[in-house]
């Protein structure tokens, strides 16, 4: 190959990189894990608000133990990407406590997405008052293997 071909090969890829990386900004690429969902895109520490009712704060879920591994009784830790308990049994008009105890970021989010802590960073928590009885199924929007079911009677 001469010279002047090599130069427009070399333009041409350097222009695909710039492209690339240009695109990947646009959609709210980060140099992280791709948002498991379309409706996800652009998520992060500037969209923490919950939707459908709730509070997400920074502080720490009140603990029940001494050695503060469990959380309050109406508490559920977020941890190793599981929920802990993974089920729990609440009387209606009690505020269950998530609190985000990995080092990653989560949501805590109704299965029929009619409420969601958002982006719930590390150390972060979510409150939720739930005034009706019934059986609530939740999901991490980042982490869809994270299940957990709230039953209020």
């Amino acid at each position: 190959m001469d010279n002047r071909r090599l130069g427009w090969l070399g333009a041409g890829l350097v222009a695909i990189g710039v492209v690339a990386i240009v695109a990947g900004a646009a959609i709210g690429g980060t140099g992280g894990p791709a948002w498991p969902y379309a409706g996800m895109a652009g998520w992060g520490p500037g969209m923490m608000g919950a939707w459908g009712g709730g509070t997400v704060t920074a502080s720490a879920v009140p603990r029940s133990s001494a050695d503060g591994s469990n959380p309050s009784a109406n508490g559920v830790h977020l941890a190793g990407s599981q929920f802990s308990p993974a089920t729990i049994t609440v009387s209606v008009g009690t505020s269950v406590t998530w609190l985000n105890d990995d080092s990653v970021p989560h949501t805590v989010t109704a299965s029929d997405r009619s409420w969601s802590s958002g982006y719930l960073a590390p150390g972060a928590t979510y409150e939720r008052t739930f005034t009706r009885a019934g059986t609530y199924s939740y999901v991490c929007l980042y982490h869809p293997w994270m299940l957990g079911t709230l039953t209020v009677q």
